[in-house]
């Protein structure tokens, strides 16, 4: 973009796209870092609390009384209502953040999540605990989508497929703080300590965001939501730290403007704009499967190695599942931008080769018993699961656009969230018969690899920055 541009207006689009990697990119890395942080750290803090509420003689029981031990059962029926909740939840929370913003919703996010750790630390009874759970998933799902949006709206598209992808990194990070915090002080032995510790996390990061938040709001959503002169600071704090020069008067009243603004601004609009509809339920149906074999991976894996007689691989199975996350998404983003492997190849062949993948490997899981050869299937489904998980957050970010981008994102997670309930259910029902949900999990992967095709053969022209769009800006 020159100073000689006659054009009548500005597209941001445009200005977004031209600026280069500054300090306010930087920063709005760095906090979507931290958020991302926090849902694998209150993710994993929730899993520690039921493994702690399990144990006869621990730390809870001693707080309450024995009859309000935990069992599988209610765990179980907690996951469940987690996931039905879930499901309205997310799809809330994507509504707000379209609505109010998407710092308003993060906001929302992190102050559950602090609630949640207390509560944990103050509850003495199991319902109290099963309430508290039941908040989770606005952290888990819906925060996750939300500052994903956020960072892709302030990114140059040639910088977003790495740093989207970093995120996922991230998460993992947060897993392993906790767990550290969890081996120092384990709350089988130290329940109120340790969620009251957990808790300060979010306590933190909550308090940064009522004092600085209003700095990383996005540009993109406060132009389509009306705001034009709070995009304007947004915009002459990017231009400042840049060297960009932009026509005169770019930043008077009417110049600046959005690309497909009118396609869509609310969940009514969403569900009546036929592409937007197809694009909704058919990654919905994706990521129905992704979210059942997900859940069964985390849930099922120590029943089925019990029940097959391989107890001595569930430790490295389970240290093998975040090494394969992680190195997979060290994978994709090593290289330059617009060179690493995350952005040389269309997104859904990244998800078409993960739902694949994630299915024969799950196959071999179900026909072999070697130890070896058990703890080499989950490394290389957990791969290919990390492979979906990284390139569809990049492509419904793209897809979507800016007026309903986080109400898609979450309607596709809350359908997710439906696979994670019917995987929940058989774990309800189906305790001893492991192998049914693994067979199950297949069959939808392969049905989730089929829907990539539809995407593919139907979805093209209406991503907002698509994949070629991005490729051609580069050549």
């Amino acid at each position: 973009m020159s100073g000689d541009t006659k054009s009548p207006g500005v597209e941001l689009g445009a200005i977004l796209e031209e600026l280069s990697l500054n300090a306010v990119h930087q920063k709005t890395f760095l906090f979507a870092c931290w958020t991302w942080m926090l849902t694998g750290w209150s993710s994993t803090g929730m899993t520690y609390m039921f493994d702690a509420a399990e144990q006869e003689h621990g730390s809870w029981a001693k707080l309450t009384s024995a009859d309000q031990v935990m069992s599988i059962a209610s765990e179980s029926v907690a996951l469940c209502f987690m996931s039905a909740i879930a499901f309205f939840g997310n799809i809330s929370l994507g509504y707000l953040s379209d609505r109010a913003g998407r710092m308003v919703a993060i906001g929302i996010s992190v102050g559950l999540s602090f609630i949640t750790l207390v509560g944990f630390a103050l509850a003495r009874s199991k319902m109290l605990l099963i309430l508290f759970v039941m908040l989770n998933p606005f952290v888990r799902d819906g925060c996750a989508a939300v500052a994903a949006s956020l960072l892709a709206e302030w990114l140059p598209s040639a910088w977003r497929g790495a740093a989207l992808t970093a995120l996922h990194g991230i998460w993992n990070i947060g897993r392993i703080a906790i767990t550290i915090l969890w081996l120092v002080l384990p709350p089988d032995q130290n329940w109120t300590r340790f969620f009251l510790l957990s808790a300060v996390f979010p306590f933190v990061l909550g308090l940064f965001i009522v004092l600085r938040g209003s700095c990383f709001e996005s540009p993109r959503w406060l132009l389509v939501s009306g705001n034009v002169n709070g995009c304007l600071a947004q915009l002459r704090s990017l231009v400042a730290e840049s060297d960009l020069q932009l026509p005169a008067g770019w930043d008077r009243p009417g110049q600046l403007h959005e690309a497909r603004v009118d396609l869509a601004t609310s969940w009514r609009d969403l569900w009546n704009a036929e592409e937007l509809r197809f694009l909704a339920i058919v990654s919905g149906g994706a990521f129905f499967g992704l979210f059942f074999a997900a859940q069964i991976m985390l849930i099922w894996l120590i029943k089925y190695l019990e029940e097959i007689g391989a107890d001595d691989a569930i430790g490295a199975c389970y240290l093998a599942s975040p090494l394969a996350k992680v190195g997979c998404n060290i994978l994709l983003i090593a290289g330059a931008p617009r060179d690493c492997l995350i952005d040389r190849y269309p997104r859904l062949a990244f998800m078409k080769f993960g739902f694949f993948g994630m299915a024969i490997w799950l196959i071999g899981l179900v026909l072999v018993r070697s130890r070896y050869a058990i703890i080499f299937c989950v490394f290389c489904s957990q791969v290919c699961e990390e492979l979906v998980w990284s390139a569809s957050s990049l492509y419904l970010n793209e897809a979507f656009p800016t007026s309903v981008r986080s109400l898609g994102f979450s309607t596709v997670v809350g359908v997710g969230n439906l696979g994670s309930f019917c995987a929940n259910l058989m774990a309800l029902f189906l305790e001893d018969q492991a192998w049914i949900p693994l067979v199950t999990a297949v069959q939808l992967l392969f049905l989730s690899f089929g829907f990539c095709f539809w995407l593919e053969e139907k979805g093209k022209g209406f991503q907002e920055d698509n994949f070629e769009t991005k490729r051609s800006r580069s050549d």
